[in-house]
């Protein structure tokens, strides 16, 4: 049961984390809202290529999300 939750409970610890510090929260919880749709429909693409496959893009995804918050976002290298 932790390996499927733990995702979950992860990304609201990052979330929660980032949108203390966010002055623009609309568009915040915009991109959570975005997120959560975009991870919704690769749910469903998971069920043609198979859940490997879904978990070869979640790894890319959040990889990418370190690296933007590391390198592209000037508010968030403050942390």
């Amino acid at each position: 049961m932790l390996v499927f939750l733990g995702p979950i409970y992860f990304a609201s610890l990052v979330f929660g984390h980032l949108i203390k510090r966010e002055a623009n929260l609309y568009q915040a919880y915009g991109s959570n809202l975005l997120g959560a749709v975009i991870g919704g429909s690769l749910e469903y693409f998971s069920l043609v290529m198979g859940i490997k496959f879904l978990l070869l893009i979640t790894f890319g995804l959040y990889a990418l999300a370190f690296i933007f918050l590391r390198t592209g976002n000037p508010r968030a290298s403050r942390a």
